[in-house]
């Protein structure tokens, strides 16, 4: 697939679960900085026990170090957010981090 320079510039993608070094979340968000858009990188932040191990889960410290590998690849906006989305109070907050970012939250997908 074509990398296309400035196709979501204005635009802020919202990417949770993107907190780790080799995800999909990460790769995703890589690819739309290179197209423009400005990024928002959210994951749950911290490590719950069981249930919500060190494996499975990009820590706030971990997301950052993501945040900033991109925006020196990319010369992109990328935010970091800590942001379970199981609590509607976490996912609020989110979306007012978001939107301070160069334009507001919407959808990234070019139009038909």
């Amino acid at each position: 697939m074509t990398v296309t320079a400035g196709r979501f510039d204005g635009k802020v993608a919202i990417i949770t679960g993107a907190g780790r070094f080799g995800g999909l979340g990460e790769a995703m968000a890589r690819r739309l900085a290179s197209e423009g858009a400005s990024i928002v990188l959210t994951d749950k932040g911290t490590v719950d026990g069981d249930r919500f191990p060190s494996h499975g889960i990009g820590t706030s410290e971990e997301m950052e170090r993501v945040a900033e590998s991109i925006r020196s690849e990319t010369r992109a906006e990328v935010r970091t957010q800590a942001c379970d989305v199981r609590f509607e109070e976490d996912v609020e907050r989110m979306a007012k981090h978001g939107s301070s970012a160069a334009s507001p939250p919407g959808s990234c997908a070019p139009s038909r």
